[in-house]
């Protein structure tokens, strides 16, 4: 049985959102949602039709790995995820969105790289 993974790379503006086959080893999807009143229903379809049994969501922290306000409000909303009832991990999703960057070439959009951002948290997790 496939095991599907949700990587969440979130933001106050934009969520970036992979989803990956945890037995393959790769990421199959990416997209990026904007953080409005129907985000957590979005969410919810979206674990539902894939069959979400684990999400792994991106933890910033600031430059010298200190936790910042927006590590607060991402621990925060880890905790609107527990009615999903599917288990979260939180990761240190350090250098993901300047590598995604690197990846996309020359003033990608805002939501690439944040999907991106979301595949290389997901990446480095299931290549652990």
């Amino acid at each position: 049985m496939t095991q599907t993974i949700l990587a969440i790379d979130y933001g106050l503006a934009r969520v970036g959102l992979a989803l990956g086959d945890a037995e393959a080893g790769v990421v199959s999807s990416r997209q990026t949602f904007a953080n409005d009143p129907q985000f957590m229903e979005k969410l919810l379809l979206l674990c539902s039709d894939n069959q979400v049994s684990k999400i792994i969501l991106g933890l910033p922290r600031g430059l010298e790995g200190q936790e910042t306000r927006q590590t607060e409000i991402t621990r925060e909303f880890a905790t609107t995820l527990e009615p999903l009832d599917i288990p979260v991990e939180l990761r240190d999703e350090a250098g993901t969105s300047q590598l995604a960057r690197e990846r996309l070439g020359h003033n990608p959009p805002k939501e690439l790289v944040d999907a991106e951002s979301a595949a290389i948290i997901l990446e480095e997790y299931l290549h652990e």
